[in-house]
């Protein structure tokens, strides 16, 4: 998939507030480009006017699937049929049904993974890490989806902020594998003590035995005893610093004390 074979349809794409840039590449199949810094204008549970299957062919994908449950008098919610047309302000809105909502389950997706919808299912989707899906849609059969909005939230029209033509294939470009021309050449890491990425703890906290135990796998994987031997003491410290924040009541000798009666019971192989 590159972008002069994406051109190559004769059809430009169009940015849904729904939180991607969609292109029609066949009547009944189109490629979403969840762009991580597009805006996300309306992300509300919809239906669709047909069934349709989905491939996730980058990224990651997640998606959420409601029940709506008829209430007219303490339901909450409003489910509205719209026609999937940008909103001119003037278009009306039949038949609302007030109700409450429930999620049902809640699925995640990656790149390789397909799902298959059917038309009255309400859900949310949103992509991540740049996802791309590629839809295939059966023939509509029905003239209007539905949207389900909290009583007290406002309709937004996900057609009411267009991006450009020209900036949409930017961001699609942009999304984009890159050749191996392409793609920027990878700055050689620079070490200190140790290779491992090790995240930096608290003093005084669990954080800190753990970024502590981490240098001594860290030393013990490049063969440095004597680099091992410091870490063992900063996890002593680490130790020591949690005791005296948490549990004041203890001391060293007194865990060694426990230490000493657990290993005897291990080395004996009595634990009873």
């Amino acid at each position: 998939m590159d972008i002069d074979h994406l051109r190559s349809f004769d059809v430009e794409p169009a940015y849904f507030g729904l939180g991607f840039i969609q292109l029609k590449i066949k009547s009944n199949s189109r490629v979403h480009f969840y762009h991580d810094d597009l805006p996300v204008l309306a992300e509300e549970p919809h239906d669709h006017r047909y069934n349709f299957i989905s491939y996730i062919l980058q990224g990651k994908f997640e998606q959420t699937i409601y029940q709506f449950d008829a209430d007219k008098e303490l339901g909450k919610y409003l489910l509205e049929y719209e026609n999937c047309q940008p909103y001119d302000g003037h278009n009306p809105v039949p038949n609302k049904l007030r109700g409450n909502l429930r999620e049902v389950m809640s699925c995640r997706f990656q790149a390789g993974d397909y799902y298959n919808i059917d038309s009255s299912t309400l859900h949310k989707v949103r992509g991540r890490d740049n996802a791309i899906t590629y839809l295939v849609r059966q023939d509509p059969i029905k003239d209007l989806a539905a949207v389900v909005r909290h009583e007290d939230d406002d309709r937004v029209c996900p057609f009411s902020e267009p991006i450009p033509v020209k900036q949409c294939w930017e961001l699609i470009e942009d999304m984009l594998p890159k050749t191996d021309a392409e793609a920027p050449k990878k700055k050689k890491s620079k070490f200190g003590y140790h290779v491992a990425n090790i995240p930096k703890g608290k003093i005084g906290e669990p954080s800190k035995i753990v970024e502590e135990a981490m240098e001594i796998a860290d030393a013990h994987a490049q063969g440095v005893k004597l680099m091992a031997a410091v870490e063992m003491s900063d996890l002593y410290g680490a130790l020591d610093r949690y005791r005296e924040k948490h549990h004041p009541d203890l001391t060293m000798d007194d865990i060694c004390a426990m230490y000493k009666v657990t290993r005897r019971a291990f080395d004996n192989g009595k634990r009873k």
